[in-house]
Formats: C-alpha cells, structure tokens, sequence
C-alpha cells in the first residue's frame, strides 16, 4: 500500500475477494474502503459480463460481445459498512443487467 501511495499508481482489486460465477455472489468485504481511505482515492465501480462468454473454471470461450462498463467514482465515507453496501449495489445491478443483456443476445 505505501508503495501505491509513494507512486501515485491505480490498483485493482475485486472487492469481493475474487471474481464470482455468472449468476452468483460473493460477500464484499472492507478492505475496498480501507485501502480506498488509506490512499485518499475514489473507487471507481466496474460492471462487466466476461464470465458469459469466458467462464472462470473453463477455457471454452463463447462468442458474443463482452462488456467491461466503468461507472461514476465513489468517494468513500467514513462509515465502511454503507460504502461497501453501496459499491456492491451499484456493481451488482449493472452486471446483472449486461449479463441478462448477454443472453438475451445469444442465439
């Protein structure tokens, strides 16, 4: 972490621990507002419907437009549990909506 603040550099994190199975949730955890509070930085929200096309345990890939969607910063509070409800619901709704988006597209 001093090494991002030191070098001004961005840092992706999966807030919720790691990236989750289309149609399944992972718990979010704090750490996304600690690290976003250390560093005096916004958090900017990512949607995307990757794991229709390229799941996480398979190397089939399937064809379809894949969709990485950055939405409007977010300034963490000081209250970690509001900020991490918050990003996830912002997150969450969008993803569902390109991965209805996605297969609805597919043939």
């Amino acid at each position: 972490m001093e090494r991002l603040a030191r070098e001004g550099r961005a840092a992706l994190i999966f807030p919720e621990g790691g990236i989750a199975e289309v149609g399944t949730r992972l718990r979010y955890r704090k750490g996304v507002h600690k690290l976003a509070r250390a560093l005096d930085r916004e958090v900017i929200p990512v949607a995307t419907n990757l794991g229709c096309f390229w799941p996480r345990k398979d190397w089939t890939l399937t064809p379809g437009k894949a969709v990485v969607e950055f939405m409007a910063p977010m300034t963490p509070g000081y209250d970690a549990v509001a900020f991490v409800k918050q990003l996830e619901d912002v997150i969450e709704t969008r993803t569902c909506a390109l991965e209805a988006e996605a297969r609805r597209s597919r043939p």
